[in-house]
């Protein structure tokens, strides 16, 4: 009965979302696959005409007027930055530490939390520099680095690695940030062009126990839970990108330390 339930409620979800439109290219340019009516014009008044908008008012005589050119489509554009692939995205993550016997239960962490910040070049040829930045839970900036991503490239990188080679110490009770991510045309340095065409997630891990490889959670013999959340594109209004153009020319490349994953050339 359960089953039927949430299978009932998922499907609902589904059509939902189905009915909507342009909705996983939020602040992009993409196609939705939703159902929309082209409005006719009215052959004699030029007033919109057809399923949703009526007839055409003028009904004759001599000739009653004609509804010209309706139509469903079903497709829906959606201009915006650069589609699910921005030239900035952010999203949280998450840094903690095992504290000690006699920790305050507010400050309490019983387990070891990293999260990896994995980034995806979709471009064949084209190489693009990623400003990665690091803001705590109060908005404020603690680092940013950069990484080359050539034309297909997979980047795999311990975000609290980067922390610890500030270096800088998760408080008790652990950190919860904010990346960004920003993407400039070219090889690094970050040039401050900005160009779209990456996209990233966060891969949260949870585990107990001491890594072998500091910067790889997976090098333990507990991994606890893992998850990943995607990066969010930022829309078109809301950050162009411009602010982070200091931060990111003087940013430094990545600790190797830190990498998982690093293919560039």
């Amino acid at each position: 009965m359960k089953r039927a339930i949430f299978a009932s409620a998922f499907a609902a979800m589904v059509l939902s979302v189905s009915a909507g439109t342009a909705w996983a290219f939020i602040g992009g340019s993409g196609t939705d696959s939703s159902t929309m009516v082209l409005p006719g014009v009215c052959s004699v008044t030029g007033a919109p005409c057809g399923p949703g908008f009526g007839p055409c008012p003028f009904a004759g005589p001599p000739t009653p007027e004609n509804c010209l050119g309706f139509a469903y489509s079903s497709t829906f554009t959606q201009n915006g930055t650069s589609g699910e692939s921005s030239a900035v995205q952010s999203g949280p993550f998450e840094c903690k530490v095992k504290t000690p016997k006699g920790t305050p239960a507010s400050q309490t962490v019983k387990v070891n939390e990293d999260s990896l910040l994995v980034l995806v070049n979709e471009h064949h040829t084209s190489t693009l520099c990623a400003c990665v930045l690091l803001y705590d839970g109060q908005a404020n900036l603690v680092t940013s680095v950069t990484t080359d991503l050539s034309g297909k490239d997979v980047d795999e990188i311990n975000l609290c690695s980067v922390l610890a080679a500030v270096p800088f110490a998760i408080p008790l009770g652990g950190l919860t940030g904010h990346v960004v991510v920003a993407t400039s045309a070219g090889a690094c340095p970050y040039s401050g062009i900005l160009q779209g065409g990456d996209y990233g997630w966060v891969k949260s891990v949870v585990y107990s126990g001491t890594k072998v490889n500091a910067a790889d959670p997976f090098s333990v013999t507990n991994v606890r839970a893992t998850h990943a959340t995607q990066l969010r594109v930022t829309p078109q209004g809301v950050e162009s990108g411009s602010s982070y153009a200091a931060k990111c020319t003087a940013s430094l490349a990545a600790p190797a330390a830190a990498y998982l994953e690093n293919t560039s050339p």
